[in-house]
């Protein structure tokens, strides 16, 4: 699945107001896993993390690039599970 189609599918589920993803099975998609998440800047702008210095993931001394599009109004994404077949 293409990651920017399955941050739209994620949240379309949600808003339908039955159901919502709690668990995701596919390939082994690292893009895919990063868009649905909750957006490192948009957890910072909410207040839910205290600021860039303390709680921003660093990768080689700098601070990770924010690939994350999961709105905050979704809940979650708890479990990215891989399948070898596919």
């Amino acid at each position: 699945m293409e990651a920017h189609a399955a941050v739209a599918c994620v949240t379309a589920l949600f808003k339908t107001g039955i159901a919502y993803v709690f668990e995701i099975v596919g390939d082994n998609d690292s893009s895919m896993q990063a868009n649905v998440r909750h957006s490192f800047q948009a957890l910072i702008d909410a207040g839910i993390w205290v600021n860039k210095k303390t709680c921003w993931p660093k990768k080689n001394k700098n601070y990770a690039k924010d690939y994350r599009k999961l709105p905050l109004t979704v809940p979650a994404i708890q479990s990215f599970l891989a399948d070898p077949a596919h």
